[in-house]
C-alpha cells in the first residue's frame, strides 16, 4: 500500500497539470475565421441601426414607434458591445484590412449615408421621417437576418457567436412584423424583399 500511494500521487499530479495546461491553451478564432468576420460586420451593421434609431427618436412623438426605436437602440448597442469584447478577448483588431462587409453593404441592407441623414433633416416632415426610418430599418433587418444566417451556415466554432446569430435571426424576424404593422398604420408602403445575399 505504501508503494502504491507515491505512484498514485504522481498520476494525480500529472493529470492535474494536463488539465491545467489544457485549459490554458484555449485557441481563439483566427483573423480569417467566420467568427471574426461576423463580429466586425455585424457590429458595423448594428452601429447604423443605433444611429437611425437615435435620429428618429429625436423627432417622433409616436408612442409605439418610440418604444420600438428605443428597443432597437438598447438591444443592438448591447450586442455591439458583446462583439467588441469578443474581438478584444480573441486578440483581434477591432477593424480588419478590408472595409466592413467587404463592399457588399448594400446587399446586406445598409442604408446610404444620405438616407440616414435624411431621417433627422428638419426639412422632411415628421411623418415622412417616421416612414423613412421604418422602411430603411425593414431593409436593414432583412440584411441582418441574412448576415446572421450566413454566419450560422459557416458553422462557427465559438458557441457565443452561434447563440447571438440565432438570436438575431429569430428576434429580427419578429421585429419585421412590428415594422410592417407600424408602417401600415402610418400609411407607408412595405419595401420589397431584399435579394438573397451572395456567398462571400
Amino acid at each position: 500500500m505504501n508503494r502504491i500511494l507515491p505512484w498514485l500521487a504522481a498520476v494525480l499530479i500529472f493529470a492535474g497539470l494536463g488539465w491545467f495546461f489544457g485549459r490554458s491553451s484555449v485557441t481563439y478564432p483566427l483573423e480569417t475565421s467566420a467568427e471574426v468576420r461576423f463580429a466586425r460586420d455585424m457590429r458595423a451593421h448594428h452601429d447604423q441601426a443605433v444611429d437611425m434609431s437615435l435620429r428618429v427618436l429625436g423627432r417622433t412623438s409616436d408612442v409605439e414607434l418610440r418604444l420600438f426605436a428605443t428597443d432597437i437602440l438598447l438591444t443592438q448597442q448591447n450586442q455591439a458591445g458583446q462583439m467588441t469584447a469578443w474581438l478584444a478577448l480573441w486578440g483581434r483588431p477591432q477593424s480588419g484590412t478590408e472595409a466592413p462587409m467587404a463592399g457588399m453593404a448594400g446587399s446586406m441592407g445598409m442604408a446610404s449615408a444620405a438616407q440616414v441623414q435624411r431621417i433627422s433633416d428638419s426639412s422632411l416632415p415628421v411623418r415622412d421621417a417616421e416612414i423613412l426610418f421604418l422602411q430603411l430599418m425593414h431593409r436593414h433587418h432583412q440584411g441582418g437576418i441574412q448576415m446572421a444566417q450566413a454566419a450560422l451556415d459557416d458553422a462557427p466554432r465559438a458557441e457565443v457567436v452561434t447563440r447571438l446569430a440565432q438570436g438575431i435571426v429569430s428576434g429580427q424576424r419578429v421585429e419585421l412584423q412590428v415594422i410592417e404593422s407600424i408602417l401600415r398604420r402610418l400609411g407607408g408602403s412595405i419595401p420589397p424583399a431584399l435579394p438573397a445575399m451572395k456567398p462571400r
